[in-house]
């Protein structure tokens, strides 16, 4: 605690309680039936991206990639 000039002085302080959690994920079924981490792993196995990927894409698989490494047999 600090002490203040004006003794007399408070500061109010509002609190909210939300209904809901603030964090929220919504999560959809694949497009293409393959589970998320496809690019990543198939990137880890022959550093080939999509064929279709355009720049950021490839961009953000090869940093997305740099947190996971490929262990036991490769199918």
């Amino acid at each position: 605690m600090i002490k203040h000039p004006d003794t007399s002085y408070i500061d109010l302080l509002d609190i909210e309680v939300k209904e809901k959690s603030v964090l929220c994920s919504h999560v959809e079924a694949e497009p293409d039936d393959l589970p998320w981490y496809f690019d990543i792993k198939r990137y880890l196995e022959t550093e080939t991206y999509p064929e279709n990927a355009t720049f950021n894409q490839k961009k953000s698989i090869c940093r997305m990639a740099l947190n996971f490494f490929a262990s036991g047999e490769i199918l």
